[in-house]
């Protein structure tokens, strides 16, 4: 059954929710962070899939996002820390979540800019009870030097301009080269799967696609900093079981190079055994909206030691 729901971040600021409750219940509940320009009911279909598997499940549309987009700037946290609100937003979900839910483990899945807001949230709430969490399409970041550049550039873009008005600059210079990465490629959006279907509805999708403020930007460059400093890795709580998954083709991960360099760091922190790292061969970002997306929901399924 599906249902929606509001909830409040720490700061008073109303949040909608999701919930796809299943029938069966023991296996605990997952909560689902979408990424950046998308919105929580895209998940609709992997959600049904985690029910099949005898899961509560819930998301959120993140701040700047979805249905907040009617009552908010589309692609924009805040105008302070609005990557720490979102950490916190999580974090206030995950509170709703066990008072629904008093029994049963909790499991987190993050894709993208929401792997990064997930990985955010370990390194700063390591007490936490969460026992596994997958992340999907998850970054170690640009190169050092570059993203100490954007970052530079989003700061003076937000002195100079408003940090609420989308800043084509910053797409095109975090993001302009991934369209590239698809030879031959159809739409602009083609990185994002091998499934053109799914790219068209992705295209056609009023909710997807949009350009994000200047300041989003700098939260963004300030988030996927936060969520890959060597020092900040070590906070992780060592009980922890982690899944690193991507899609051979995926530029946002350099084609699985950052699932190697991510697994090598965080394998240094978390106890031996409980770190899973899968490249998906010939998927790109989206693995869960490819063509062979079941091979994707097999492999998850399998990590939270379901039966798929």
């Amino acid at each position: 059954m599906f249902s929606t729901f509001s909830f409040c971040g720490r700061d008073n600021y109303m949040l909608t929710g999701y919930n796809w409750s299943s029938e069966n219940v023991g296996n605990g509940s997952i909560i689902i962070v979408h990424g950046m320009a998308e919105h929580a009911l895209r998940y609709k279909r992997f959600a049904e899939f985690l029910n099949s598997m005898g899961l509560q499940v819930y998301a959120f549309d993140l701040r700047g996002h979805g249905s907040d987009t009617k009552r908010s700037i589309s692609g924009w946290f805040g105008k302070k820390n609005g990557w720490f609100l979102c950490i916190d937003d999580l974090n206030e979900l995950i509170e709703y979540v066990r008072t629904k839910n008093s029994s049963g483990d909790i499991y987190l899945f993050g894709h993208s800019m929401g792997s990064l807001i997930v990985r955010s949230y370990l390194i700063e709430y390591p007490e936490s009870l969460i026992k596994k969490a997958v992340l999907s399409g998850t970054t170690a970041g640009l190169p050092i030097v570059k993203i100490y550049l954007a970052k530079l550039i989003s700061f003076t873009i937000c002195q100079l301009k408003d940090p609420q008005s989308p800043s084509i600059i910053m797409d095109k210079l975090v993001f302009g080269g991934y369209a590239n990465s698809v030879p031959c490629r159809k739409t602009q959006f083609d990185w994002l799967s091998n499934d053109a279907h799914a790219v068209k509805k992705y295209l056609d999708d009023p909710l997807c696609g949009f350009v994000c403020s200047a300041q989003f930007y700098a939260d963004l460059i300030n988030g996927t900093l936060h969520s890959n400093k060597p020092k900040n890795l070590k906070k992780l709580n060592t009980d922890l079981s982690l899944m690193l998954i991507s899609g051979s083709e995926d530029p946002v991960g350099r084609y699985g190079k950052d699932i190697e360099f991510l697994r090598k760091k965080i394998s240094l922190v978390i106890k031996q055994g409980q770190l899973v790292d899968i490249v998906l061969k010939n998927m790109r970002h989206e693995i869960l909206n490819e063509l062979e997306y079941k091979k994707a929901y097999k492999e998850i399924s399998a990590f939270l030691m379901l039966n798929p």
